[in-house]
């Protein structure tokens, strides 16, 4: 009896400082999650523009066109073509999401989400070996 009585009374004090203990703040998740994502090094298109017009000898201005005809490339064919493979780095392919069903997490409201196109992007063998 003495055993039920502990085991009760820890299983009570438990459920007590669990719901005294404060859930973190959602809006603390996502600074966490920020702060994270900064701490990551990363180049910025800028910085990418300055390393390609040092290494090319080219002016920023030129740099930033050849950056700018890259990318317009890459959206052309894929849109055009369904897929972009530039071999050594990847591939970009368009794919369709089916319509779905998803929850509003504000209210919990059953909402329907349409379906889509987006890019995927599935790296090189040896674009992975590197890494």
């Amino acid at each position: 009896m003495a055993t039920k009585t502990a085991t009760k009374t820890a299983t009570k004090t438990a459920a007590k400082t669990a719901a005294a203990a404060p859930a973190p703040a959602p809006a603390k998740k996502a600074a966490a999650k920020k702060a994270a994502a900064a701490a990551k090094p990363s180049l910025t298109k800028a910085e990418f523009i300055e390393t390609i017009a040092k290494d090319f000898d080219l002016s920023k201005a030129r740099a930033g066109d050849v950056l700018e005809l890259l990318v317009e490339t890459i959206k052309k064919q894929t849109k055009k073509s369904g897929a972009f493979t530039l071999y050594g780095l990847g591939t970009f392919k368009v794919v369709k999401r089916a319509a779905r069903k998803g929850r509003n997490p504000r209210t919990g409201e059953e909402v329907k989400i349409k379906a889509s196109k987006t890019v995927r992007f599935q790296p090189s063998p040896k674009f992975k070996e590197s890494l």
